[in-house]
């Protein structure tokens, strides 16, 4: 059975502290003869070891379960080959440059993104300011129970990186990742998970990504969004100082279409707003999520947005800030029980549903979901009485007085602008 390949197989120290290679090698030549990837003595020990690894290709384990290995201040890690695995083995990385901890080598980038790699529980912690932790520009590919600490101002966890040939990450999973911020401790401009684009190519951000649960916290904006069907997929977050999710492209019209933000939980500061969707977002599609303290909720300008909320779902202190985008789509819908008593022949008796974000002259379905309704005669419907109300009716078409108990109705109600 072959051993399995490991940094310290390759000569990695993973004590978290810098061991330049002129500790061990008198001239750069006679450090090549072991790492060939090395260019300066002033270089890590961990660093060019793990990057003779990454060079060679292949799979990656780490079986030393307390290494930190330290990367030191110049560029960070490079993947290099199709189909390249980490499995386990990089675990806390420090990375203390400014540049990117672990990335896509650059010309290999610049031919076509690489496919069917794995990479698997990486821990980045950032030091310098400005770094960025893990930038995928990998395709058909998979990133689990990754994470990056961030030390310092305008720092980024991960970034779903557009390329200079137009081509961006694309049908990439990321399994459970955190980010963890400082923002609230003062850092500035400190983000999560940001998208970005070649300006060669501005339209032409990252596609099909996806992001299952995992938590972004303490950070300026925790997500940011741009780029084609992108979904974060019941994403926690936590403690934004600015905003928690951030949909908008800063200057193309056909940037950020059709990104989607399904179940998020949110726990917000009084300060910061839940969600923005920006004036150049189209055809954004928010689901309904639990929220505690956030001082505004929505605030959305882009074009055919779609809110999806029920009674499940958002705390009723639904709030639209500013005006809403051309062709927006609210969908909403809540549960209650009314009380209509004894409504007299040929009568219409009411009552109200709240209805968080309902506005007037919106549609509204009413739909009884007890037996006790469908007493012959009886007929139902709703209207937006104001804002956040649905006045329901029940109509008595029968030759008598109908008493009704309490009846339990489910309220949909669709909104347009623009």
């Amino acid at each position: 059975m072959t051993a399995p390949r490991t940094p310290e197989l390759y000569g990695a120290i993973g004590d978290g502290q810098s061991h330049p290679l002129s500790e061990s090698y008198a001239t750069l030549e006679a450090a090549q003869a072991v790492f060939p990837c090395a260019t300066s003595l002033a270089q890590e020990h961990d660093l060019v070891a793990i990057q003779t690894m990454l060079d060679e290709g292949g799979r990656i384990e780490r079986r030393n379960h307390g290494a930190r290995y330290f990367l030191g201040v110049g560029q960070g890690l490079r993947l290099k080959h199709h189909g390249q695995e980490i499995v386990g083995a990089l675990c806390d990385l420090v990375y203390a440059g400014p540049g990117v901890a672990l990335d896509t080598d650059d010309a290999v980038a610049a031919s076509g993104y690489l496919a069917s790699c794995l990479v698997e529980r990486v821990h980045v912690e950032l030091t310098a300011p400005g770094a960025v932790g893990l930038r995928d520009r990998t395709k058909n590919s998979r990133w689990v129970d990754c994470a990056a600490n961030l030390m310092a101002s305008g720092q980024v966890g991960i970034e779903w990186a557009g390329g200079v040939g137009g081509s961006g990450p694309y049908y990439n999973t990321w399994d459970n990742p955190v980010v963890a911020g400082r923002a609230i401790h003062g850092f500035s401009n400190v983000r999560g998970l940001v998208c970005t684009f070649d300006p060669a190519y501005p339209s032409r951000g990252p596609n099909a990504m996806r992001w299952e649960g995992g938590r972004v916290s303490g950070c300026s904006r925790n997500f940011s969004l741009l780029g084609t069907g992108n979904v974060l997929d019941n994403p926690k977050s936590e403690a934004a100082v600015d905003i928690h999710f951030f949909v908008d492209h800063p200057g193309h019209p056909n940037g950020c279409i059709a990104n989607t933000v399904e179940y998020p939980y949110i726990e917000a500061m009084a300060t910061s707003t839940a969600l923005y969707v920006g004036p150049r977002s189209v055809a954004a599609n928010l689901y309904e999520g639990k929220t505690t303290s956030v001082g505004t909720l929505i605030v959305d300008h882009g074009i055919r947005t779609t809110f999806v909320s029920s009674d499940k779902g958002w705390v009723p202190t639904l709030r639209v800030g500013g005006p809403q985008g051309a062709g927006c789509v609210r969908l909403l819908s809540r549960e209650g029980v009314i009380s209509f008593g004894t409504v007299p022949a040929g009568k219409t008796g009411y009552g109200y549903i709240s209805v968080p974000g309902a506005l007037a002259g919106d549609l509204v379905m009413v739909t009884p979901r007890s037996t006790a309704a469908s007493a012959d005669g009886l007929s139902y419907w709703g209207q937006v009485a104001t804002t956040g109300l649905v006045a329901v009716y029940a109509k008595n078409g029968s030759g008598g007085a109908v008493t009704l108990p309490p009846l339990e109705f489910r309220v949909a109600v669709m909104g347009f602008a623009g």
